[in-house]
C-alpha cells in the first residue's frame, strides 16, 4: 500500500493514544509540526518521546496521505494537503471541561472516533458521525501488560509501602495551588509513597506548580514524574489516586485501573455539567484544603473492586475493554476511508495522481 494515515500531534500526550493504532496499520505517519501559530505543541517532548518508543516523524504532511488523524481542532488538518482526503478526531479522554462532546472539537471532521455509547449519543444528536472504538492507550493495562515490578524498580519505590499517585490537571481546574499543604504532608508519613504526575501543560508552562515541590522532590519524599509516559503505566502501581473533579486521570482511575480515588476541586467551584456532574458517582470530592489524608484513608478502607455501579458506568463511557480498542479504531479508520472515497470519486482521482492508490481493506491490515 502507497497512501498514509497521518497521525497528526498536537501535544506530546497524542503520541501515547495514537501508537497503538499506528502500529496496526501498514503504513503511518506522525506528523510533529516544525511550526505552530498557537505556540502550544511540545514538539521537543514529543520527538523525545518517540525516540524512546523507536518510532520517527516528520513536520510536514505525508504528499501521499490517505487519511489524517488529530485529537482536537479540525483547523490544524484544515489544510491543502489534506483537501481531499477524510479527516478524524480521535477522543482522548473524558473531561468533559465544556469542549470534550461540543461542536468546537467536532466540526469539521468526517468522524469522530469515540470511547464509548455514552459519547457517540451525544455527539449523533448534534449531528456529527460518530464511531464508538473504546480509547487505544488503555489496551496495554486491560491486557496485563505492565510489569508492577519493573514499573517500581524504575522509579525506585520501596516495597512496603502504598502508592499514591496524585495527578492533577492545569489551569483554572488545578488543584496544585489550594491543595499543595495536603499533597505535602502526605510525603512526611511513613506509610505512604506519593508519585506526582504534573499535567503536560504544567511541566512547560506551569513550572510554579512543580517547584512549589521542589524541596520534597529533592529530598525524595516526593517522586516527580515529569517525563511523558502512558498514565496507565503509574496507575498499575498505585494502591490509590489523588486527581481532580475536573481531570480526565480521573475516569482513568477508576474506570480503567478500578482504584480508590479522592477528587479535588477548588475551593470556589463552580456549576459542572455533562460527566463532571457524574464524578461523585465514583468518588468522594473534597472541596476545601485540609482533611485529604482522613479521606484517603476512609476511601481506601470502604473500596470496593468491581462495584457494581461502577461496572455499569463504564460499559457507558469506555467500550473494548478487553485490549482490542486499537484494533477496533484501526478497522474504522479502514472503513471510513474507504466509503469516504467511494463517495467522492474526484477525491479517488486526486489521490491516485498523487500515487497514494487506494487498496482494499485487507491491504491496510498487518
Amino acid at each position: 500500500m502507497r497512501g498514509v494515515v497521518d497521525f497528526f500531534l498536537i501535544d506530546s500526550a497524542d503520541i501515547t493514544s495514537f501508537e497503538p493504532i499506528f502500529r496496526r496499520l501498514p503504513r503511518g505517519a506522525f506528523i510533529a509540526p516544525g511550526s505552530d501559530p498557537d505556540r502550544w505543541f511540545d514538539r521537543d517532548r514529543a520527538l523525545l518521546y518517540l525516540a524512546e518508543k523507536h518510532l520517527s516523524s516528520q513536520p510536514l504532511p505525508s504528499v501521499n496521505a490517505q487519511a489524517a488523524i488529530t485529537t482536537q481542532y479540525f483547523r490544524h488538518l484544515n489544510r491543502r494537503e489534506y483537501r481531499h482526503v477524510p479527516t478524524f478526531r480521535l477522543m482522548y479522554g473524558l473531561a468533559e471541561k465544556g469542549a470534550l462532546h461540543g461542536a468546537e472539537w467536532a466540526n469539521g471532521f468526517d468522524a469522530i472516533l469515540c470511547p464509548g455509547p455514552y459519547s457517540r449519543k451525544l455527539l449523533e444528536q448534534q449531528g456529527f458521525k460518530a464511531v464508538v472504538v473504546g480509547d487505544p492507550k488503555h489496551d496495554a493495562y486491560f491486557r496485563g501488560d505492565y510489569d508492577g515490578d519493573a514499573i517500581r524498580r524504575k522509579y525506585g519505590l520501596p516495597g512496603n509501602r502504598r502508592c499514591i499517585l496524585y495527578v492533577p490537571t492545569w489551569g483554572e481546574h488545578s488543584s496544585v495551588d489550594p491543595f499543595q499543604d495536603d499533597i505535602r504532608s502526605l510525603c512526611h508519613r511513613s506509610d505512604y509513597t506519593v508519585i506526582y504526575k504534573p499535567h503536560t501543560v504544567s511541566v512547560r508552562m506551569e513550572r510554579q506548580r512543580i517547584d512549589c515541590f521542589k524541596g520534597d522532590i529533592e529530598s525524595g519524599r516526593l517522586i516527580c514524574v515529569e517525563s511523558q509516559t502512558n498514565l496507565d503505566e503509574l496507575l498499575s502501581i498505585a494502591d490509590i489516586v489523588v486527581t481532580d473533579a475536573m481531570s480526565g486521570a480521573l475516569w482513568d482511575a477508576v474506570l480503567v485501573a478500578d482504584l480508590p480515588t479522592v477528587a479535588l476541586t477548588s475551593t470556589a467551584p463552580k456549576p459542572r455539567q455533562g460527566l463532571d456532574a457524574r464524578v461523585g458517582e465514583c468518588a468522594p470530592i473534597l472541596e476545601q484544603p485540609g482533611g485529604l489524608a482522613a479521606l484517603l484513608d476512609s476511601t481506601h478502607r470502604a473500596f470496593n473492586r468491581g462495584d457494581k455501579g461502577r461496572m455499569q458506568l463504564r460499559e457507558e463511557l469506555l467500550a473494548y475493554c478487553n485490549g482490542t480498542a486499537a484494533e477496533r479504531a484501526a478497522a474504522v479508520l479502514v472503513e471510513c476511508t474507504e466509503a469516504y472515497y467511494r463517495r467522492h470519486p474526484i477525491s479517488r482521482l486526486a489521490l491516485q495522481a498523487k500515487g497514494a492508490l487506494l487498496v482494499g481493506r485487507s491491504a491496510w491490515r498487518s
